[in-house]
């Protein structure tokens, strides 16, 4: 693949990034409320997925519900 060929693969597909939610559900919600709104082809989430001091079950709860690509980062056990 060249540049043009991934340029042409991007204007096809939408893909919406999440990262370091840190079990942050408010913050989650209003984020994946966006998400919803764009419609992505693909969700990828990223890293330090629930530990944190604010909800970290419900974000736990909500992350699982998605269907993303999810990779572990250093917080996560």
């Amino acid at each position: 693949m060249d540049g043009r060929d991934l340029v042409e693969y991007a204007d096809c597909m939408k893909i919406a990034v999440i990262a370091d939610v840190h079990g942050n559900s408010l913050a989650l919600d209003a984020v994946l409320h966006d998400i919803a709104h764009e419609d992505p082809d693909l969700i990828v989430n990223l890293e330090d997925l629930v530990s944190g001091p604010f909800d970290p079950a419900r974000s736990a709860d909500l992350q699982m519900s998605l269907s993303a690509v999810t990779v572990a980062g250093n917080h996560e056990r």
